[in-house]
């Protein structure tokens, strides 16, 4: 038997599916003396493979109604201006096409930069070749 969360924070909504437990946590929330700011809830998942709970959520909207699919965490969001919204959070890694790009530009200056430091080092060493002689 697992305590999913800590103990003396609520939690609710849980959702099991596709190895993973997601539910709604109030971290920091003291139930007899509760402060505004930890009013908001925040969704947890916890992947039953490798028993490690993290926080997918953590600012001051308030995240609840998990649900989990294959690949995708769906949940509600509360936005400041009491906005209700469908959030999709994607449990893959996804390079978005602006950062293949500046990796493939970083790789070319990194690339000039190595030639030009080693032309550099050559330089160098045949002016102290030329002092010596």
């Amino acid at each position: 038997m697992h305590l999913i969360g800590d103990g003396k924070y609520p939690a609710a909504d849980p959702a099991l599916g596709e190895g993973v437990l997601a539910f709604t946590g109030w971290d920091h929330l003291n139930p007899t003396n509760p402060e505004a700011k930890y009013m908001d809830g925040e969704i947890h998942l916890h992947d039953l493979t490798t028993n490690l709970t993290e926080v997918l959520t953590a600012d001051t909207k308030d995240q609840w109604s998990p649900t989990v699919l294959e690949d995708h965490i769906i949940y509600l969001e509360r936005s400041a201006a009491e906005e209700t919204t469908v959030r999709i959070y994607s449990r893959e890694v996804v390079l978005q096409p602006y950062s293949n790009t500046v990796l493939q530009v970083g790789l070319i200056v990194m690339l000039a930069l190595t030639f030009l430091y080693v032309v550099q080092i050559q330089q160098e060493a045949r002016a102290g070749r030329s002092e010596e002689e």
